[in-house]
């Protein structure tokens, strides 16, 4: 079992300073990323784009989430958001979270590494193999 805690990451030892959402999905990459925490039929990646900055890629869509799961023909898309604070969608975002959904799949925001690895443990089925603190 991989043991990961987002308190360990250097930026969270500043009083009152909080992970962005980039670092926390870094954390989440880099826990994931460890050899056998996900089984080997379960396919993820990052979606580039967000951080409130113009995404050029060309066929990217505004507001899609950060990741995306498949997993024996099932597929999950989570949108992170910060630790803190009320969890604000914008339109763009819950534009592409209802699209997601009309096309058969499931769209979920998630705030931390516990978050991710509830919904795939409980939506998605996956046996993750992390331990959460």
């Amino acid at each position: 079992m991989t043991t990961l805690s987002l308190d360990r990451s250097p930026n969270l030892k500043l009083p009152g300073l909080r992970p962005t959402e980039r670092q926390t999905q870094s954390t989440i990459a880099d826990a994931l990323s460890v050899h056998g925490a996900l089984p080997d039929d379960c396919f993820w990646t990052a979606i580039p784009g967000g951080d409130g900055k113009v995404t050029l890629t060309p066929g990217y869509r505004p507001g899609a989430p950060d990741l995306l799961f498949v997993y024996r023909g099932k597929t999950v898309f989570i949108e992170m958001k910060r630790e803190v604070g009320r969890i604000k969608t914008s339109d763009n975002q819950k534009l592409a979270h209802e699209l997601i959904e009309r096309a058969g799949a499931q769209a979920f925001v998630a705030r931390n590494l516990a978050d991710v690895v509830a919904i795939l443990r409980e939506d998605l089925k996956v046996p993750v193999r992390v331990r959460v603190q």
